[in-house]
Parts: structure tokens; C-alpha cells; sequence
């Protein structure tokens, strides 16, 4: 089983909080996705495209397939494999094999053509959350309208996809699909050199009051719905795409 840094990434999306052992992970999934949670944001990675990581150089080790219910890494394991990985940024490169993976050991091993390193550890224990459940209930109520997220949270899961998805030049697309007030926030992405997708998701956080926040008289002004005087309406500048 081959796993990118994109599929390393997901780690952006983790608990660090060790009162939440089951969330201090990234669940490797069977289908050789990466997934990880906080328990309010989640970003899974799918597999790699096999051609695009069949350049892998031959290592000699077998890789043997990912457990029916998946293994949980830990942050520290993921971590070190993301330091092995070269400077070197060709996609060749750029991933690692998991040559060892049941629950007694996790092995993944990275090399830059030359040298390899393995990392080695114990898999998690515990039950890592129905991430493709919550995904896919999120995904159905995701239609239309406004939802109010933790901004450092949704920093957090940005950055972790665009380490997953780099863009290319200055086009870098993250696709929002967004449910009601209390309906999580759905992220799409692409990383156009493995051709792997990056799901996300970040649930709603509550603040004061009725849930959402009042339009100043700055902003009924900015957006022309109220105030002394109605803005005119105008064309607006639109940035050209490259």
C-alpha cells in the first residue's frame, strides 16, 4: 500500500488532546485513504493514483494489504514518516510504503532512491468514528445557505488541504458546499499531480444570541439593504482567472 504526503497531511486535521485518545490518530483506512478528526473538522485523503506512484523505487519489501477496519498511526509516527520523505519533490519520491500492517505493527517506509528509513510503531488502539458516515450525512444536507465555523479551525483544515492539494501557480480551487446553521461545512479539493481528492468537513460552532451575527449599520450600508440611504447597485470588478 503507497501513501503520499498528501495522504500524510490529513495529521492538520487531528486532536492533540489526549483526553480524546481516539481522535490522537490518523485512521489508514482499507481502501488506502488517510482520515483524521478533531470531532468538530475531519479531512480524509483517498488513495493515490497508481500510475501516477508506480515510479516508486523498488525497495524489496512486500505490502501487504490494509486491515478490513483500518489502523490507526499515531501523530508522532506520522510525523517522523513526513521527515523521512527527500527533499527531492518529484512524486517518485514524494510517498511512502506501508510494509507492514496489522495489529500488533505498523511499518512505512520511505526512501530517496538511495537510502531508505523505515518507521516503525504499535497501531492505536481504540475505534476511530464512521468518518464515511458523517462525511456522507453532512454531504446530503449540504445545499444552500450560511453556517457559522470556528475561524481557527477552519484555518487549521485550509492549510491541511492545501498541503494535500498544492496548487498549481496561482490556481488553487477549494470547492465549499454548505448545509443550514447548524449543518456542517463540506470542502472539496484536488491534488493535480496524484490526482487524489481531499474531503472535508467542519461542523457549526455556537455563539450568543439567536446563532448568527447582526449586520452593523456599516454593513446594511456596504451591502445596500438598509440606512438613511440605499446604495446604488453597480457592476463589481471581477479578478481575472489565469
Amino acid at each position: 500500500m503507497r501513501i503520499t504526503r498528501a495522504n500524510l497531511s490529513v495529521a492538520g486535521a487531528a486532536s492533540f488532546d489526549k483526553k480524546e485518545p481516539a481522535l490522537n490518530r490518523v485512521h489508514l483506512a482499507a481502501d488506502g485513504s488517510t482520515v483524521a478528526s478533531n470531532g468538530s473538522m475531519l479531512l480524509a485523503v483517498g488513495p493515490p493514483d497508481l500510475v501516477r506512484v508506480a515510479a516508486f523505487p523498488s525497495v524489496d519489501h512486500d505490502e501487504p494489504a490494509i486491515p478490513k477496519d483500518g489502523i490507526g498511526v499515531s501523530l508522532g509516527t506520522v510525523a517522523d514518516v513526513r521527515r523521512n520523505l527527500p527533499t527531492d519533490r518529484r512524486i517518485a519520491l514524494q510517498q511512502a510504503a506501508v510494509t507492514r500492517c496489522d495489529h500488533a505493527r505498523v511499518e512505512i517506509l520511505t526512501t530517496d532512491g538511495i537510502k531508505s528509513r523505515t518507521v516503525s510503531s504499535a497501531p492505536m488502539r481504540g475505534t476511530f468514528p464512521k468518518w464515511r458516515r458523517l462525511l456522507a450525512e453532512e454531504r446530503r444536507k449540504a445545499t444552500t445557505a450560511r453556517v457559522c465555523v470556528n475561524r481557527r479551525e477552519l484555518i487549521s483544515l485550509l492549510k491541511a488541504i492545501d498541503e494535500a492539494c498544492p496548487d498549481r501557480g496561482h490556481f488553487s480551487p477549494v470547492f465549499l458546499e454548505i448545509g443550514g446553521r447548524n449543518d456542517g461545512l463540506v470542502l472539496r479539493a484536488q491534488n493535480y499531480e496524484t490526482k487524489q481528492r481531499a474531503v472535508g468537513m467542519i461542523m457549526p460552532t455556537t455563539v450568543r444570541g439567536d446563532g448568527w451575527l447582526d449586520e452593523s449599520a456599516w454593513e446594511r450600508g456596504v451591502f445596500g439593504i438598509a440606512g438613511p440611504k440605499v446604495w446604488r447597485k453597480g457592476p463589481v470588478a471581477r479578478r481575472k482567472t489565469p
